[in-house]
């Protein structure tokens, strides 16, 4: 993790993708836990993307997400893909203030 001050993390969900039979969801060499430090974060299968997905993931696009805080501390998601982007399962439009993180 850099020493930059971490604002949030991403967490791959194991146990969800072993049942679509995945063992690894994970591009090589990236963790399952990803510790956010820049103002953004681009989630992929793409190697331009900071968190890199498996390119078996035929369903997440080369840069399918982008995570970020605002200068006023709002976090959003800016959906990149053709099929969307869901979030604790209710699809989300292309941009979308998650909360106020302080």
């Amino acid at each position: 993790m850099s020493s930059a001050r971490c604002w949030g993390t991403l967490e791959v969900d194991l146990e969800c993708s072993q049942h679509v039979g995945l063992a690894d969801p994970l591009a090589s060499g990236q963790e399952s836990v990803f510790h956010i430090t820049n103002a953004e974060v681009t989630v992929g299968r793409g190697a331009q993307c900071e968190w890199r997905m498996s390119k078996r993931l035929t369903w997440i696009s080369n840069r399918h997400f982008t995570l970020g805080r605002d200068a006023t501390g709002n976090v959003y998601i800016r959906d990149h893909s053709s099929n969307g982007t869901t979030v604790s399962l209710p699809s989300l439009p292309r941009r979308h203030h998650l909360s106020n993180a302080a």
